[in-house]
């Protein structure tokens, strides 16, 4: 009986001579072998002579003598014995593409912050060298819990064969024939030979080729959509929840995940999806050459989130067909969802706001598998959208979590310019009332700036500051805050603030005003208790759900008068220390926000 022909490349060692030598020893029971070593002759000639063998079995271990081996399973495809599970030895500097490639952005910023000996000794850099082979054997046993820890393995091509095991050449000759047999490259490949192929569709064949093989090692990947923040970063509440979420993705991702921030690209009927490196170097700070943002090709492993509020981009992705090739191709499709607030007071907001905020909200429960709420209100409120629309799906979740807190660090009481300590000075000369939101229509300013009023006039000598920038539909009442007559004496307003300024106005004021008719989450009542800084807020169901028994509430109605009496109970309370204390709020860091997130996201 005619052996089939196998070539074995290795590197010879004294060391390892023995082990080689034994195994082509074993090998040559069933095959017709012939060892190749890493001498430029012998090289050259496996090069030119590949074809004429029908099994191929690369020994590799992580040494740069080992080096060649990288290229030559690239070229030629065979069987890989994995001596060691850590390859970085195969590999030369610069390694900042190698770790893009394997880790991704994770990889980058533990290059960057951690240094290259330390970074490259923790990852293993394998998966390419794996993928390119049909299939890997290998003698350790702590291997499978490896490539279960930094991949989603494909076990069917990993194959464990202890040394020690009995009959090790029967065991070595099954396995090389299970490998080749049920490797559809091969097959492809034999196939796609009788066919008369023209010259300039090669690539695309091959391309093809590559996008069907089954990949050995793979990892998880989420999608980030960060398509507004990528155009223009506007600093908006929501902006700095996809900040946050982000930077602490990457941070808690597990090792067999990416975190890939990306963006749409969607042009008349066609949309994508880029990877966004070019803005993820400069958000993340990363010192090294300035890539350029590719095309994403999603694949079953992936998963799309997107924590913004995209009205174009989702819109035009939808229309074009882009998120149901996603679920076809078998991804995950998760939002965020961060209130309907246009929905639920459209006068509140410019159109055409209120009709782009329904329709993103009636596409994303046409094609999610999940959803996640900003608070049980929000949750609560999309289900009624949903069941009001007939979109409530039974294969959609909808999920509720609260939002974390980090808006400053000790260090920032160090921080202040001295423009910041002059303002502070000017606003602190009074004990002061604190209101943080942006001006608009359903923020409550109006009402709380007038109920100070009738506290002034009644002898109540205290200070109000709006802290946040001018929005819509406020014309009139910016120009009455810019006349009014106690701005800058016992009325400020101040735009922009620096998180180290804010941080202070928070810990020095006497409570924090939650005078919004409605809201989303509430962000400044676990900012205050945060400080340990007392809250006073509107009656309304979000804030108790976040505030609990840790707030005064005051009545729901837009009257001054109304507001003045329940600042003028809450005062009395104050002093005789009887007021609602902040301690009993539950809040969040970003990172116990973000493990919560991940675990919604992964199961």
């Amino acid at each position: 009986m005619i052996k089939l022909k196998l070539a074995y490349v290795y590197h010879p060692s004294s060391v390892s001579d023995k082990y080689h030598n034994q195994l082509i020893h074993y090998l040559s029971r069933f095959y017709d072998v012939t060892p190749f070593t890493n001498h430029e002759s012998e090289i050259r000639k496996f090069e030119s002579n590949f074809k004429d063998f029908e099994r191929i079995l690369y020994h590799l271990e992580n040494s740069r003598n080992h080096r060649y081996i990288v290229n030559l399973v690239e070229k030629i495809p065979g069987v890989l014995l994995l001596h060691d599970f850590y390859l970085y030895n195969l590999f030369t500097p610069p390694y900042t593409e190698k770790i893009e490639m394997e880790e991704g952005l994770k990889g980058l910023i533990k290059l960057n912050y951690e240094g290259e000996e330390k970074t490259l000794k923790s990852l293993p850099l394998n998966m390419r060298i794996i993928n390119n082979a049909i299939g890997v054997i290998y003698h350790s046993e702590e291997f499978l819990s490896l490539f279960e820890k930094f991949y989603l393995p494909c076990t069917e091509n990993l194959h464990f064969i202890p040394l020690d095991t009995q009959n090790l050449d029967e065991q070595l000759h099954f396995t090389l024939e299970k490998i080749y047999e049920q490797d559809r490259t091969i097959q492809m490949l034999k196939a796609i030979s009788e066919l008369p192929i023209q010259s300039n569709k090669i690539e695309k064949t091959a391309f093809i080729l590559a996008r069907n093989r089954k990949k050995t090692l793979s990892k998880r990947v989420i999608l980030v959509d960060c398509s507004v923040l990528v155009r223009h970063d506007a600093k908006t509440g929501i902006q700095r929840v996809v900040k946050s979420q982000l930077s602490w993705l990457t941070k808690l991702a597990p090792e067999n995940t990416f975190i890939e921030p990306v963006y749409l690209a969607c042009k008349k009927e066609y949309c994508g999806l880029m990877n966004a490196k070019k803005w993820g170097m400069q958000f993340f700070q990363l010192n090294f050459k300035e890539a350029e943002d590719e095309l994403i090709f999603p694949e079953h492993n992936h998963l799309y989130y997107s924590p913004e509020v995209n009205y174009e981009g989702v819109i035009s992705a939808y229309e074009a067909g882009f998120y149901h090739y996603l679920k076809l191709k078998g991804l995950k499709l998760a939002f965020f969802v961060h209130d309907l607030l246009p929905i639920e007071l459209p006068n509140c907001f410019v159109p055409p706001l209120p009709k782009l905020h329904e329709k993103w909200c009636e596409i994303i429960l046409k094609v999610s598998d999940l959803l996640i709420c900003n608070s049980k209100a929000t949750a609560d409120a999309i289900k009624k959208f949903a069941e009001e629309r007939g979109l409530l799906r039974k294969n959609i979740k909808i999920h509720w979590l609260h939002l974390g807190c980090d808006i400053a660090l000790e260090s920032h009481s160090q921080a202040l310019t001295k423009q910041d300590q002059q303002t502070l000075k000017e606003v602190s000369s009074r004990p002061y009332f604190l209101k943080v939101a942006t001006i608009e229509p359903r923020k409550g300013h109006s009402q709380l700036l007038k109920a100070f009023e009738i506290l002034w006039q009644k002898g109540f000598d205290y200070n109000l500051i709006f802290v946040g920038k001018q929005g819509w539909l406020v014309e009139e009442l910016i120009e009455y805050i810019e006349k009014h007559p106690e701005k800058n004496r016992r009325f400020f307003w101040l735009c922009h603030v620096s998180d180290s300024l804010l941080s202070h106005l928070y810990k020095n004021a006497i409570a924090t005003i939650m005078s919004s008719e409605s809201e989303g989450f509430g962000l400044p009542i676990v900012e205050s208790a945060y400080y340990s800084t007392p809250i006073i807020a509107r009656d309304i169901e979000v804030f108790k759900e976040i505030a609990l028994d840790g707030a005064y509430y005051f009545s729901n109605t837009k009257n001054p008068e109304d507001l003045a009496n329940d600042l003028i109970n809450w005062i009395s309370l104050y002093n005789e220390n009887l007021h609602p204390k902040p301690n009993s709020i539950k809040w969040m860091t970003w990172q116990q926000h973000t493990e919560k997130l991940l675990n919604l996201l992964l199961h």
